[in-house]
């Protein structure tokens, strides 16, 4: 449900990549997810903001999501690489594809989030 200031409550879905030590003892790789709510005001994007995006994500469908919380976007410097963000906005789920820490008036993350396919959420 949305406020008169415009926050709602969205769920937030945290990758983290884990592992243990098989019987052969290889280390496999697994990942668990943790599913938060946490509030933020969701946002379309304009003709001039749709223009600046990627060529693939032109065609998607994109959102800014603004919010106190942490969100965070794919890293592909860590070792292992940890996993963007997933958000669920109105049943659907969006990767979190690039983070803007602000800091006008009070501090926040300004956030473009991209439409998943249906089998990659």
């Amino acid at each position: 449900m949305t406020s008169i200031l415009g926050r709602e409550t969205i769920t937030r879905r945290r990758f983290g990549t884990d592992g243990a030590f098989d019987a052969s003892g290889l280390f496999v790789e697994t990942t668990s997810t943790t599913d938060t709510d946490i509030k933020a005001a969701v946002q379309g994007i304009d003709a001039w903001e749709l223009a600046t995006l990627p060529k693939g994500e032109r065609h998607t469908d994109v959102k800014i999501v603004i919010t106190r919380a942490d969100l965070r976007c794919l890293d592909e410097r860590a070792d292992p690489q940890v996993p963007a963000d997933h958000v669920q906005i109105d049943g659907r789920w969006y990767e979190v594809r690039k983070v803007e820490r602000l800091r006008k008036i009070m501090p926040h993350l300004e956030c473009r989030v991209v439409l998943l396919d249906e089998e990659a959420a």
